[in-house]
């Protein structure tokens, strides 16, 4: 077993690798898809295949997590996100096997959605309390990193080399996530925990619900996820009715996105511990509250960036106090299950604001469909306000 010292570096290096697979699949799928299909129908049916597991298997992902050694769990679902990878690199290779491409994704994204808390519950195992903010700090800079660079990179390789090769790369990432991890383990992880399935689904709710510092935080990134939903799944289209933008200035739009993020999840090493997290996440709410309801009258391309990557910046901070004071205030052994649900009731309100964006946006416009999300990041405030102030910063045993 490597020396604990070895852990934060391993486990950051797993999460880059594993990370960047994930960015460049999100590319790369339906980009193959509508390219193999010229389908705009089946690339939307693939992008829905691949969010379902998020709200359906994420539930018992968090039972699985906790049930078992996380490190375990963590390495199994990787190398089975590499095998459905290259499954997917056969499938859209011959066109008979084409719809399996779909079961594919469904499953890896199964995998992905028990990874996820798996991967949580190892970091708390394996980390001291006062090291989790760098870590939580690092793992959120370098997946910011990889949401800037991969897209980019996975969208040149399709252009340049046949898909089934982007998604070999991608396979080799994920094992390469494997080999980081390997050598490690989570001490204690799992065992003599007999957990049935349903009562353990349960109990990841009932985590939430009996802190009210993180059921309000999960309430604030519901409603904040509604919200920058909204304007993230018609942007494209709100800059080419307002600034007339074209495909190479949106690009860059989304690469100055992703710059704010990292800073972003910078800046939350000094200021995430320094406020109760009702409080902190009512600041940046409220902050980015007033920034989206700006972006209404922003005079040109370069302010409304400017303004939708602040609210990005406040945003990773957010995210990153969020899981710190989750990661003290349960214990590692609740640890998955608590992620588990936590994703569940934030992630819920995405597919239903990109239903509704659309059509606001066709029927009302851009000020209008603007002016609904920073009403509904205010909502998110309100919350953050009605919650006591009262979190202990010593980690739960």
């Amino acid at each position: 077993m490597p020396d604990q010292h070895d852990y934060g570096g391993r486990l950051v290096a797993a999460n880059a690798f594993a990370t960047a697979s994930g960015w460049i699949n999100r590319t790369a799928v339906p980009l193959a898809i509508y390219t193999l299909t010229g389908s705009a129908v089946q690339t939307a049916v693939a992008f829905a295949i691949s969010h379902l597991p998020a709200i359906t298997v994420g539930l018992v992902g968090g039972v699985v997590a906790d049930r078992f050694d996380s490190a375990r769990v963590s390495k199994l679902t990787l190398f089975g996100s590499a095998l459905f990878i290259l499954c997917i690199a056969w499938t859209i290779s011959v066109d008979a096997l084409l719809p399996l491409t779909y079961l594919a994704l469904f499953l890896n994204s199964s995998l992905s959605a028990i990874q996820l808390p798996a991967f949580q519950a190892l970091v708390a195992h394996s980390c001291p309390p006062h090291r989790l903010l760098d870590i939580n700090v690092r793992l959120g800079a370098a997946d910011q990193t990889n949401s800037v660079l991969m897209p980019a990179l996975g969208g040149g390789l399709l252009m340049a080399f046949p898909p089934a090769l982007v998604f070999v790369l991608s396979a080799a990432l994920y094992l390469g996530a494997l080999a980081v991890l390997w050598p490690l383990s989570a001490p204690g992880a799992g065992k003599g925990t007999a957990l049935r399935t349903l009562q353990g689904i349960r109990d990841g709710f009932a985590i939430i619900h009996a802190r009210p510092e993180l059921a309000s935080g999960v309430m604030t990134f519901a409603l904040s996820n509604f919200s920058t939903t909204l304007l993230q799944s018609t942007v494209v289209a709100i800059l080419a009715m307002r600034f007339e933008l074209g495909s190479y200035q949106i690009g860059l739009f989304f690469a100055a996105a992703g710059v704010f993020g990292i800073a972003g999840h910078a800046a939350a090493s000094k200021v995430a511990l320094r406020l109760p997290l009702p409080a902190l996440l009512a600041v940046n709410t409220l902050a980015c509250s007033g920034l989206t309801a700006l972006m209404i009258i922003a005079p040109s391309a370069q302010a409304f960036a400017l303004l939708w990557g602040s609210t990005i910046l406040l945003g990773a901070v957010n995210v990153t106090a969020f899981n710190t004071h989750r990661q003290l205030c349960v214990g590692p052994a609740e640890m998955g299950r608590a992620v588990a649900a936590s994703r569940v009731l934030t992630y819920f309100p995405i597919p239903v604001a990109a239903g509704i964006a659309g059509p606001v946006l066709h029927l009302l416009g851009p000020a209008w469909l603007i002016a609904f999300s920073a009403t509904m990041r205010l909502l998110g405030v309100c919350v953050c306000l009605a919650s006591p102030f009262n979190l202990s910063m010593k980690r739960a045993s």
